[in-house]
């Protein structure tokens, strides 16, 4: 879990699924930057995991 592209990348490395929260400190929009999945904020976390387990 991370806010920018910077956390992507070690999510991927660690074979983890990457999920950003919007409102960080990058110029880019983050679902431009390859996220499995955006939330609006942390209490959106266990809701965003849920998806993600349902999912696999």
């Amino acid at each position: 879990v991370g806010d920018s592209g910077a956390d992507v990348a070690p999510a991927r490395a660690a074979g983890m699924p990457a999920i950003l929260l919007r409102g960080g400190y990058t110029q880019i929009a983050v679902e431009a930057l390859g996220a499995d999945l955006v939330c609006d904020g942390l209490l959106d976390l266990p809701s965003a995991m849920r998806r993600l387990q349902d999912a696999a």
